[in-house]
């Protein structure tokens, strides 16, 4: 996978997964992680956590542990 990043969007190119069959629980969060992760992608980084939202309205919120 490649990102790359400017002031305000993150672009992400070459996501790969793996051909290993999923739960159905971590296939839901696979598709919505795939859905986020496409070209101009917004994002924000407040102290330990970083939000993506696509132009979809799908989005991420990933936070430090």
């Amino acid at each position: 996978m490649t990102v790359t990043r400017n002031n305000t969007e993150l672009t992400f190119s070459d996501v790969a997964t793996t051909a290993r069959a999923c739960t159905a629980q971590t296939a839901a969060m696979q598709a919505a992680i795939l859905a986020t992760l496409g070209p101009a992608v917004a994002y924000t980084i407040d102290y330990n956590q970083l939000t993506l939202l696509a132009p979809s309205g799908i989005g991420l919120d990933l936070k430090a542990g």
